[in-house]
C-alpha cells in the first residue's frame, strides 16, 4: 500500500465542525443551536465521504465488512461497557440495556456520542451501495434521499 497523504482542508473542516457542536450545545434552543444543527453533522458526514473513493477498488461485501470493524465494533464495545455501568448503579433494567445496546430505543445513555457511529456505518454503507449501482439508478436514489430529506428535516 502506498503512503496516505493528509488533506489540511479536510482537518480543518473536521476541526471547524467541532467547534459548531461545542457552539450548539452552548446555546440550546436558540436560533444560533437551529442554524448550526442544520448541517454540523452533515459536514462530518462530507469529511467521511471525502476518503470515499476506497469504494472504486472494494466490493460492497468487503465495505461492510469494513464499516462493521471500524465503526459497529467500537459501538457495541463501548455500548455494552456504558450499559454494564448504568445496570451496576440501578439506572436502567437489563431489557433496557438490550434495548440501547440493539440501539431500539435510538438511546445510548449517558454515553450518547455513540449514536453517531451507528449512524455513520449506515450512511457509509449506503454510499458504498449507491457507488456500486448504475448511474441512472444512483440518479433515481439521489432524488429520493432528496426528497425525504425536504419531507422529514
Amino acid at each position: 500500500m502506498g503512503e496516505r497523504r493528509r488533506f489540511d482542508e479536510l482537518d480543518i473542516m473536521k476541526g471547524i465542525g467541532i467547534t459548531l457542536i461545542v457552539i450548539g450545545h452552548l446555546e440550546p434552543g436558540t436560533y444560533l443551536m437551529r442554524f448550526v444543527y442544520s448541517f454540523h453533522l452533515f459536514l462530518f458526514f462530507v469529511c467521511s465521504g471525502f476518503v470515499g473513493a476506497r469504494y472504486v477498488d472494494r466490493g460492497f461485501v468487503e465495505i461492510v465488512k469494513g464499516n462493521v470493524k471500524r465503526l459497529l465494533l467500537p459501538y457495541l464495545v463501548w455500548s455494552i461497557l456504558s450499559q454494564f455501568v448504568d445496570l451496576l448503579f440501578g439506572i436502567i433494567d437489563f431489557g433496557q440495556a438490550v434495548r440501547n445496546i440493539l440501539f431500539l430505543d435510538a438511546y445510548v445513555g449517558w454515553n450518547a456520542a455513540l449514536w453517531f457511529l451507528v449512524s455513520l456505518f449506515w450512511a457509509d454503507t449506503i454510499c458504498a451501495l449507491i457507488v456500486k449501482l448504475k448511474r441512472w439508478v444512483q440518479l433515481i436514489a439521489g432524488m429520493v434521499f432528496i426528497m425525504l430529506w425536504m419531507l422529514f428535516a
